[in-house]
């Protein structure tokens, strides 16, 4: 159900985006292919901008700038790219389009692409509160071989220099490349972060102290940065 609605969306995204394109004096058909050019873009931002993580404010805003710089570039060159392949497809028609301005504009386009999404962020958040949430498997690789878990069987996501341990139920370890700003992102809501080197499942905790929570025998230390996010979870 979830998937349809978010398929349905990202349709409908296309088509108001093809009616305003069509407005600028294009054919329906290279309306809806312009508007189709704008998905990548707002799936990139939708994907890469949550993953933006740094202690530092100036880092996260370095980085922040330089996705959206990456991400403009991008449409920037799919517009383009469009238009010169509408012009070839239609030469033999002697049917001509100019560029509009507002196409390469990357105001209009930050736009756009601010507006999907941000109706995709509130959808998928109002989907989350009335869909019941249907658990399916992390798939990642360790140690060379595709692991599959289901989040509730992930206690916690440790990091450790260039790598990052994912430690199961059942005293299961995995070690993994991806970074835990990416875990972060992947693994939502059930999972707390309490340290720059942990990710916590919150049903595995089974006590809390002023500076740490504890998932088994194991104690996993409450960075200070993290200790209000802990102390809301006291209140829950």
């Amino acid at each position: 159900m979830k998937n349809w609605i978010t398929i349905g969306y990202w349709t409908l995204s296309v088509l108001l985006i093809a009616l305003i394109v069509g407005s600028l004096g294009y054919r329906f058909a290279d309306s809806l292919f312009i508007g189709a050019m704008f998905l990548p873009g707002a799936l990139s931002a939708i994907y890469l901008l949550p993953k933006i993580n740094s202690a530092k404010k100036e880092e996260r805003f370095f980085h922040f700038v330089c996705v959206v710089c990456a991400i403009l570039l991008l449409e920037f060159m799919l517009m383009v790219l469009a238009n010169i392949t509408i012009k070839t497809i239609h030469d033999e028609f002697a049917y001509y389009v100019k560029i509009p301005d507002v196409l390469v504009n990357p105001i209009f386009t930050a736009a756009i692409l601010t507006l999907l999404a941000l109706g995709y962020f509130f959808l998928d958040k109002y989907l989350k509160s009335k869909l019941p949430n249907v658990e399916r498997p992390v798939t990642f690789v360790s140690d060379r071989r595709n692991v599959s878990l289901l989040p509730h069987e992930i206690c916690y996501v440790e990091s450790r220099d260039t790598e990052v341990w994912i430690h199961a139920t059942d005293n299961r370890d995995y070690r993994n490349k991806t970074g835990i700003a990416q875990w972060e992102a992947l693994l939502d809501d059930d999972f707390i972060r309490v340290h720059r080197s942990f990710l916590v499942n919150k049903s595995a905790i089974t006590s809390f102290g002023a500076e740490f929570v504890k998932v088994g025998d194991e104690e996993i230390p409450v960075s200070r940065k993290y200790q209000n996010v802990v102390k809301k979870l006291y209140q829950e």
